[in-house]
């Protein structure tokens, strides 16, 4: 009799530790799931976070060549309008080819279209008074000194406009 009662304290015990150890490996199966939720939750915000990062940093590189190409585009027309006014002794602008209008009106549009993209206000509005400056440059061409004039003032807004593009490229970075 005393075997039989051992017996069934031993299978009491038995079953208790069986269910109590299923109710753990459930409750611990819970936490790591939740654990490895968190984790995987975490991972997502930074992947989106660094793909947000590498959006603006290839926004702002892509700014960066089209803002290159349309100041060296404004800069050979402007040196060519001037140099023919110099040759011709009539200070105007002179007519262009329609292929030179194109390429102007290509890396304008280009450089434009990025600039709306960019998020920071202070660079818009730096790109913004430097496309004014050459736009309004390159329609009249009035005199000599009102030609030095126009590229002391775009070299003064681009060196500015280049100044705050560093500054958010060195941030992404």
């Amino acid at each position: 009799m005393i075997g039989h009662e051992v017996l069934d304290a031993t299978a009491l015990t038995t079953g208790s530790l069986t269910l109590g150890g299923a109710v753990v490996g459930f409750v611990g199966g819970t936490a790591s799931q939740v654990v490895r939720g968190r984790q995987d939750q975490a991972a997502k915000v930074e992947a989106r976070q660094e793909r947000r990062e590498d959006g603006r940093r290839q926004g702002l590189t892509d700014f960066q060549e089209a803002l290159a190409l349309y100041v060296l585009t404004v800069g050979r027309l402007h040196h060519s309008d001037v140099m023919t006014a110099k040759r011709t002794g009539v200070w105007q602008r002179p007519p262009r080819a329609p292929a030179v209008e194109l390429e102007l009106l290509e890396c304008s549009r280009r450089v434009r279209q990025l600039s709306e993209w960019i998020i920071d206000e202070e660079l818009r509005a730096r790109f913004m008074a430097l496309d004014r400056q050459m736009s309004s440059g390159l329609r009249r061409l009035p005199s000599e000194m009102a030609a030095g004039n126009f590229v002391v003032r775009m070299s003064t807004l681009l060196r500015a406009t280049e100044e705050r593009l560093g500054q958010l490229l060195r941030q992404l970075i």
